[in-house]
């Protein structure tokens, strides 16, 4: 239930730098469920049942590091530099890379996809805007 708790957290803040970059996004609930059929109204309710196939991608360690890199490195923590550009706080995306590198004892933000690695290195929020909308950097 905990995990599921700190899932719809960070879907949260999600949602808020997507707003913050005026993207239309859905909720990871509404994704879930119209991807995998799953049922329920928050993340512990679709996924937190043993018998989810959700819950055998976590079943060895060599599994969980992969999907934890693969999450973290990827997502969270180019989540977390757009969020800086956008001036929108995460504090659960930012403690859960913390935490999770405590665990794991790897460093998902120095291994992690940055704003730079994608060509966007000290863009402002029109300027990530019109990148990804058209592939170059607006005036």
């Amino acid at each position: 239930m905990c995990a599921s708790k700190l899932m719809d957290a960070f879907d949260l803040e999600r949602m808020s730098v997507a707003a913050a970059l005026d993207c239309e996004t859905t909720t990871l609930v509404d994704w879930i469920s119209k991807t995998y059929g799953y049922e329920g109204n928050n993340m512990y309710e679709m996924c937190g049942s043993v018998t989810n196939p959700h819950t055998h991608r976590w079943g060895n360690d060599a599994g969980n590091r992969r999907v934890l890199i693969e999450d973290l490195c990827y997502f969270f923590v180019p989540m977390e530099q757009l969020a800086e550009v956008v001036r929108v706080n995460v504090p659960v995306t930012k403690a859960i890379l913390e935490i999770i590198q405590i665990f794991t004892d790897y460093d998902y933000r120095a291994n992690g996809i940055t704003l730079g690695d994608l060509g966007m290195e000290g863009f402002d929020k029109q300027q990530i805007i019109d990148f990804v909308t058209n592939g170059e950097q607006g005036d």
